[in-house]
Order: structure tokens, then C-alpha cells, then sequence
């Protein structure tokens, strides 16, 4: 059933994504920091480095806009890390764009361990392998 398939299946979000980025050649990026980019509580999670390299290749080759949304207290840590990570932070704890509500946050996708960070993760994933693709064919 559609129920089913939009529960088991990300391309509605996929292609979303790469709507707006085709739209607009960049996308904004909302970053959780504590264990999403960080390994804050020590969980062990291996996929940090990936996402990292990821939102480098992001920001430096595709334009992409990463906003640091996060509860940490200590923004001199937060920082440092970031950029110890060789990422820059565009926007933090705000969004560039204020639409319809302003005290929500606008992005195109969040990536925060307690906001489903694996389906944010992979339809980001998507979004990469189609720029780097069309990125290839291209050159």
C-alpha cells in the first residue's frame, strides 16, 4: 500500500531535496552537534568521520549552507571542534531564511541523532552521489 511505501522508502525525500538544490544551487543544512558531528558522550559512533566528510565535500564543492543547531553550553568548544573538523560555520543556533514563523528554524534537512539522523543521513547521502555524478558527467 502508499502507507507502507512512504514509511519504508525515502525517495519522496530524495527527490525533495534535490528539487530544491537544483532550484536554488545550494541547500541549507541543519548540524546537531552532540552526537551527530561530535561524539560527545563517548557512543562510540563510527559514522561521525563520514558525515563530517561529507559536509566538507558539501559546503567547499556544492555550496552548501551549514547552520550548527545545537543545546551546548560552551559555543567556544563547538566552534573549535568545527573547525577542528574543517568545517565553518555559516549560521549558529539560526537559520538564513525566516519563513511564515520566524522561532522555527528553516532548513532543508536536519541531521540530529534524535531526529532521525539515519534517514536524514542517507537521503543526504543521495543528494551527494547525484552532485558528484552530475559532477563527473560534466567535467
Amino acid at each position: 500500500s502508499r502507507f507502507v511505501m512512504f514509511l519504508s522508502d525515502n525517495k519522496l525525500a530524495v527527490t525533495r531535496l534535490i528539487s530544491e538544490y537544483e532550484k536554488h544551487q545550494n541547500i541549507i543544512i541543519g548540524v546537531d552537534f552532540d552526537d551527530t558531528i561530535n561524539d560527545t558522550f563517548n557512543r562510540g559512533n563510527l559514522g561521525i568521520s563520514v558525515l563530517v566528510g561529507m559536509l566538507r565535500k558539501l559546503q567547499s564543492e556544492f555550496n552548501c549552507t551549514l547552520c550548527v543547531w545545537t543545546a551546548n553550553v560552551n559555543e567556544e568548544f563547538v566552534r573549535t571542534t568545527w573547525s577542528d573538523l574543517g568545517l565553518t560555520i555559516d549560521y549558529y543556533n539560526e537559520s538564513p531564511l525566516k519563513l511564515f514563523n520566524p522561532a522555527k528554524p528553516y532548513f532543508n534537512i536536519l541531521l540530529d541523532d534524535r531526529a532521525g539522523l539515519d534517514s536524514s543521513f542517507k537521503t543526504l547521502t543521495e543528494l551527494f552521489i547525484y552532485l558528484l555524478k552530475k559532477k563527473v558527467s560534466c567535467s
